[in-house]
Order: structure tokens, then C-alpha cells, then sequence
């Protein structure tokens, strides 16, 4: 089996990287939902705030001014 083969039966390369949505009797649905995770223990401190900027430079919304 090549690595693409093997990659499709792993969940987290099913479905897109998502979780396709199923009705009541577990048949497929279009939707395919994704989950994130936010890393609620980082420190917002002034390299945050720095980086933040820095990615919001080229898509033109600054959200928090210094």
C-alpha cells in the first residue's frame, strides 16, 4: 500500500480532516463539521500582541491597537 492508501483509514485524514455529519439513522450527510482547539494558556503579552499585528498586516483588519 502506498502512503496515500494508508493515510484515507486514519481519522484524522477522513472526511476531509473533518467529521462528516450523519441523521438519525447514521446515513451521510453534505455537512462536514471541523473542530479547533484554542490554547487558552498563552500569555497575551507584547510579542502576542506584536505577532498579531504582524499576521494582520496583509489581510488588512487590525483588531487591537497597541
Amino acid at each position: 500500500m502506498d502512503f496515500f492508501c494508508r493515510r484515507r483509514h486514519v481519522l484524522f485524514y477522513a472526511d476531509s480532516g473533518g467529521f462528516q455529519s450523519t441523521d438519525e439513522e447514521n446515513y451521510p450527510l453534505q455537512e462536514i463539521y471541523y473542530l479547533g482547539i484554542i490554547d487558552i494558556f498563552t500569555e497575551y503579552n507584547v510579542v502576542k500582541k506584536i505577532e498579531h499585528y504582524w499576521k494582520s498586516v496583509g489581510n488588512d483588519k487590525v483588531t487591537e491597537k497597541f
